[in-house]
Order: C-alpha cells, then structure tokens, then sequence
C-alpha cells in the first residue's frame, strides 16, 4: 500500500513539473488574429505576461494562432509568427528592422511588465506592366518568359522583376534590335512600375518574295518554275510527231479550204 502511495505521488509532482514548465498560450479564440483582451486577461490569473502582436499597416497581415496575443510565463520563450495578406509581404519587425523573418523566437520580459508589443511591418506589392510590341506589326512575334511560363506580348509582374524576352523573326524576315538598341534577340530586362515597354525590329531578307498570304523563301519560286518546267518537257514527249510526219501547225484561226 505505501509502494503504491509513493507511486502516486511521484506521478503527481511530474504531471505539476511539467506544466509548471510549459507556456500557457492562450487558446483558439475562434478568431483571427487572436484577442488582445484575452491575452491580458490570462496574464491576469498569474505571473504570466500578455504577449501583444500587431501589424501595420491595418489589413496587411495576422497573427498566427498561438504564436502571439497570448500569454507565456514571465522569463520563458515564446515563438511569435505573423503571416502577410494577398498582396503584400513581410519586411521586418519594427523594434529590429534587421529581424526580417516573419517568424521569430522573443525572451518574456521578467521585470514586472504585464504586456509587452511587437508590430510587424509589411508592404504592398506593386506590379509594374511589361508591354511587348513589332515595329509596324510585321516581321514576327514577340513574347516574355518568367518562371517557365510563357506570355505572348508581356504581361504584369512585381515591379522590379527580372524578365526574358524573345524576338522570332517569322519565314523571310530577320531581327534587327529592340527599341532601345540591343541587337540580342533573347534577353534578360527589369520591369519598373508603372509600365516598360520595349518594341522588336524585324528587317526583310534580300531574295525573300512576299504573297498575299506573308512571306515565304525564294526556294518556293524555284520549286514553282521546276514544276512548269517539267510539265513542258513531258507535254513536248507525249506530243511529239511520228519520224517522218512533219509537225503540224496549230493555229488559232485555221483557214478554210477552197471549195468547202
């Protein structure tokens, strides 16, 4: 009986340790960020601080559930998180501008404070347009390449954006240079808000013969004259008169023979 006494007894004082050790955070309010209020009243119940984190500007973020707007033992550590609105991103916590981890490991004060502040500070992201044009409209096509996808024309990026662009020459033309001088074809540019644009200069080839339908090489003119060429030599086979036949006239208006 008293083995099983002292048994219980180790049991409890661990069980009493170990939450004695361990932070209390403050519970999924059902909100998000979690309540301040809530925070500070825990903090109330014991030697516990309320661990405050905000955002600025309003809108741009929250707070990770547990991880902030709760409350830790005084002295402990605690891990405060904080997670950015669509368009915006995380810069850095305001007491440390150099701490630009959106996540981040904080020493509870142990001094008597009963709350202490973090805000974290986030931006907007601004896109800039980048516009693709042919000189004339003519001569091939254009298109910007970023992060393995591929937009015919251009398209919105962040501004600040590094972003590849292609010149193809179509059939019978060549790239000259982009609006601003370059000669290479395919290259690498930024992209400034509000708007960049770079125009594609394509020259025709010498030689090349332009249709209706665009342009096409000169092989398809001579492939054309072969063709004319062999169907005359084999008209001249099948026609040709028998040995000793002169050949005959053709005329368009044949004359008519007397007395017919």
């Amino acid at each position: 009986m008293k083995l099983t006494v002292a048994f219980l007894s180790i049991v409890a004082l661990s069980v009493f340790l170990t939450a004695a050790a361990s932070p209390a955070h403050a519970p999924d309010l059902g909100g998000s960020p979690p309540s301040e209020a809530r925070a500070e009243a825990l903090a109330a119940q014991g030697d516990l601080v309320s661990v405050i984190v905000r955002v600025t500007p309003d809108g741009s973020g929250g707070v990770i559930v547990g991880k902030g707007n709760a409350a830790f033992p005084a002295g402990s550590y605690a891990t405060i998180e904080v997670r950015a609105s669509q368009g915006y991103e995380f810069l850095h916590w305001e007491d440390n501008p150099l701490e630009t981890s959106p996540e981040r490991t904080i020493r509870v004060p142990s001094d008597g404070t009963a709350s202490v502040t973090y805000t974290a500070v986030f931006e907007q992201i601004v896109m800039a347009d980048l516009v693709l044009m042919v000189k004339d409209g003519v001569g091939g096509t254009v298109r910007a390449e970023y992060a393995g996808n591929y937009l015919i024309g251009g398209g919105a990026f962040e501004d600040g954006a590094s972003v590849i662009i292609d010149a193809t020459p179509r059939d019978g033309y060549r790239f000259v240079k982009w609006s601003d001088g370059d000669r290479n074809p395919v290259r690498m540019v930024p992209v400034h808000a509000p708007r960049t644009e770079y125009v594609a200069e394509f020259e025709k080839i010498p030689g090349a013969v332009k249709s209706d339908d665009g342009v096409f090489d000169m092989w398809v003119v001579w492939a054309i004259l072969g063709v004319f060429a062999a169907t005359a030599a084999v008209s001249f086979v099948l026609f040709k008169p028998p040995e000793g036949r002169p050949p005959r006239k053709m005329t368009l208006f044949p004359k008519k023979e007397k007395g017919s």
